[in-house]
């Protein structure tokens, strides 16, 4: 198969990535076998009361906050719930780790990529203004979409304004020198995660530097020199600059930027309460007048179990009452529904999605054809970017919101930016990271526009920054496929027309735009014993255009099947460096920005015209792919079928869907079973007999992944000699499911602990036993004595269980 590439490319990997099913649940003191937990704790009034109980107790306080109303503390895990009813307490969550919010594409489409080794260029500054605006047809707006340039003589570029980089440090380089600022006893911006690299340090991730260079680069790449390389020979063919010149310039690049790290130097991630030390810090700034901090731009995102309620998205509720502008990546969990990033998903941030616009894709495709030794001939651009039409990036993160809010609320250019790295290498990065700066940025120009009318003294109200933006985007610029507002929201940002709006002074007040909640929309309601099966006709998708399924998953579904089948389109590998093919998405009914299950592309023309995905409690597989170990997840599963973004040609197939709910009469008993409620912990020991080939362990509550807001609890199993075999059960998944491959006979312990809970709750334990001769199975049969948890808990506790009418007054005893 012919894909060598040989060119400084590199896949630009979301550094610390959980595998499939996984979540963000180990920080610190919260990882297997310890009996404390790192949590968040939202505070209502005074502090120190909350802070002298966790010591009392044997908790140990992690960091406080001067201006958000948090604590992050270590507390020992049966405490939880004493602290959650302690007065003053509003809200107790785990303190999850949050992930750089990069491009990733499936399989091998690679959305970040590097020139080739030997590429001779030279980084120049250059003088923003001196460039060609928009009045000439070839000149850089043209390229930069947003318009930000047309304004820049009114809005003095951006003077005046200062941007918080909250990243992975944001580096002075030649573009960046005169933008990157410190402030008083933080002459290297602020690192919140004290490693020792300030926020400052060429050695620290791109990620931050590259945000950078969108809100305020002023240099351009020279490769006058090399007219015959790939690169000058694609700069020069797709955008209106001749002789190998490439401006290279931000939204604003008189606008000044304060690096706050709070990633660590080779990426990865970072709990969420060194997070909030970042901006805590920038609110601290703005509150003592240190630094008059007007716009903070979060290229990162994670997911969310109560969208614009948890702790990140409650956190910018601060920033609205200082006025600074907030600007929050989309994520990217595209192009399925119900997948923004917290804090994304915030009432009180603006939430960008990326743009594919097709200059910026010709130029990188027609360098992929140039560059490989494949092809190594001009044209790569047109073949796999033929269409004129903006896209919204098959990336992007959709909406609704789980709580029914239309989403993202803007799009901009995101897909193949470029800019200059730390030491002033160039690149070109993909994702909702990178149009959330191009918003920041021209928040920045209206910003400046106003301190220079009304003087710097005065802030920007930030509701007339936030309506400019919002009433003056622009969705007919998007192409008709990509302009449903849970894809585009209010469209595309529009500098020129929202500064208009600004300066006009007449900016009404532009509500969240409302949706429906996500629903089915095939196979309806799942019936006990009752199979279903979901047919279409023959669909046909242009590049980028996806055909979404929704579909309810029961307890009972026991299985879901979907066939693919009559795929076809053109055979264009031997002009393609990426043939054309179909992308496919599969997301059980986890919600927000969550790893994707599966996430690959399907070319017919080399892996045939069908393929099936089955999907059983425990046991995923797609044709040709290794096979995955996940639950079936009871909420809303998600399928989206797309034409790949690099396609020449349309992909037509037809899809069929099966889902299957248990027939069987005799439901399945757990071995253990209780009402739950915050910081409860239990060990129960599970028997498990000789001759056993696998055991599985499911854990099942009622406020799973058909709630809002869904209880995340955990399982840990320890083997019979008290050692740690697995923490499989310590994810995002609802159910947990864990399976133990040749497990040694003995007392089991399984330890149930209830670390984030929204409701009181049930939770059910079920053991299956698969045995090395299926007839042993009969001898040992219900010998098991079902645990009694009334001999852990025989304190009473009244409660509801979360779904139930009942209220009861005691643990109840698990079902013989």
């Amino acid at each position: 198969m012919k894909r060598v590439f040989l060119m400084g490319i590199f896949v630009a990997s979301i550094l610390g990535l959980l595998f499939l099913g996984q979540d963000p649940e180990f920080v610190k003191a919260n990882r297997a076998g310890s009996n404390q937990t790192d949590v968040i704790i939202q505070i209502e009034g005074m502090t120190k009361p909350v802070q002298r109980y966790i010591e009392s107790i044997g908790g140990e306080i992690s960091l406080t906050y001067k201006n958000v109303p948090f604590l992050a503390a270590r507390i020992p895990t049966l405490h939880l719930g004493s602290v959650y009813q302690f007065p003053g307490v509003i809200k107790v969550v785990k303190d999850r780790l949050i992930y750089l919010d990069e491009g990733i594409a499936a399989g091998d489409r690679t959305t970040s990529l590097t020139p080739m080794d030997g590429t001779d260029y030279s980084v120049r500054l250059i003088d923003p203004l001196s460039v060609e605006s928009a009045s000439n047809e070839s000149g850089y707006s043209q390229l930069f979409y947003s318009g930000a340039d047309q304004i820049w003589g009114e809005t003095h570029m951006g003077r005046g304004s200062v941007i918080a980089v909250v990243d992975t440090g944001t580096v002075p380089n030649l573009c960046l020198q005169h933008a990157v600022i410190g402030a008083p006893g933080y002459p290297q911006g602020f690192n919140a995660i004290d490693d020792d690299t300030p926020a400052t340090h060429p050695a620290n991730h791109w990620h931050g530097t590259h945000v950078g260079g969108i809100l305020a680069s002023n240099c351009y790449l020279d490769l006058s020199s090399q007219p015959q390389d790939p690169l000058y020979q694609a700069v020069t063919t797709h955008l209106p600059f001749k002789n190998g010149i490439l401006p290279v310039l931000g939204q604003a690049p008189a606008a000044q930027l304060y690096p706050v790290k709070v990633f660590p130097t080779m990426g990865g991630g970072s709990p969420v309460s060194v997070i909030l030390k970042g901006l805590d810090h920038i609110l601290s700034l703005k509150r003592e007048n240190l630094l008059d901090i007007d716009i903070v731009n979060l290229s990162f995102g994670g997911p969310t179990w109560y969208d614009g309620r948890d702790i990140l998205d409650t956190a910018l509720a601060e920033f609205r009452k200082e006025n600074i502008f907030v600007v929050s990546a989309a994520g990217n969990a595209g192009s399925l529904p119900n997948s923004l990033a917290s804090p994304g998903t915030s009432f009180d941030s603006i939430a960008v999605g990326a743009l594919d616009y097709a200059q910026n894709s010709r130029m990188v495709y027609e360098y992929l054809g140039l560059a490989s030794i494949d092809f190594g001939q001009p044209g790569m651009g047109m073949i796999m970017r033929p269409g004129d039409e903006t896209r919204v990036a098959d990336l992007s993160s959709r909406g609704p919101t789980s709580d029914g809010r239309a989403g993202p609320d803007l799009v901009a250019s995101g897909m193949w930016s470029y800019q200059f790295g730390p030491s002033n290498q160039f690149g070109w990065f993909s994702g909702t990271s990178f149009s959330a700066p191009v918003v920041s940025g021209v928040a920045a120009l209206l910003n400046a526009y106003y301190e220079g009318q009304h003087g710097p003294e005065l802030d920007t109200p930030w509701e007339d920054l936030r309506n400019s933006l919002l009433a003056s985007a622009d969705l007919n610029g998007i192409g008709a496929s990509w302009q449903d507002i849970n894809a585009a929201g209010h469209g595309a940002v529009d500098a020129v027309a929202a500064f208009g709006l600004f300066k006009s002074g007449e900016i009404r007040d532009v509500q969240p735009l409302k949706t429906a909640k996500i629903k089915p929309n095939i196979l309806g309601n799942p019936m006990s014993a009752e199979n279903r099966f979901f047919e279409s006709g023959l669909v046909q998708l242009n590049p980028s255009e996806s055909y979404p399924l929704t579909m309810e998953i029961a307890p009972a579904t026991t299985k879901v099947k979907v066939e693919v089948f009559d795929i076809l389109t053109e055979d264009n590998a031997e002009r393609a460096y990426w043939p054309n093919a179909l992308k496919v998405q599969v997301q059980s009914a986890k919600r927000s920005d969550f790893d994707i299950p599966i996430n690959n592309y399907w070319d017919p023309n080399l892996s045939g015209r069908t393929f099936t995905i089955e999907m059983e409690d425990g046991l995923w597989q797609m044709t040709g792919f290794n096979p995955l170990h996940l639950p079936l997840e009871p909420g809303l599963m998600k399928i989206s079928l797309m034409g790949d973004f690099a396609n020449q040609s349309p992909v037509s197939f037809r899809v069929r869907v099966t889902r299957e709910n248990d027939n069987s009469s005799d439901p399945e008993k757990p071995v253990a079973k209780s009402i739950f409620k915050l910081g409860d912990e239990f060990k129960i020991p599970v028997e498990v007999p000789q001759g056993v080939s696998q055991a599985t362990l499911k854990l099942v509550w009622n406020r799973d992944w058909t709630k809002f807001p869904t209880s995340d609890i955990d399982m840990y199993i320890y083997n019979p000699a008290g050692e740690l075999a697995s923490s499989n059960g310590v994810t995002a998944n609802s159910p947990e499911l864990v399976e133990i491959i040749d497990p040694e006979a003995g007392t089991w312990i399984v330890e149930v602990k209830a670390v984030e809970v929204y409701k009181p709750d049930i939770f059910r334990l079920f053991l299956r036993l698969d045995y090395q001769q299926p007839e042993s199975s009969e001898l040992v049969k219900q010998e098991q004595q079902p645990f009694d948890i009334i001999a852990q808990h025989p304190e009473s506790d009244s409660g509801t269980a979360d779904d139930t009418s009942s209220t009861y007054n005691f643990w109840l005893p698990l079902i013989p």
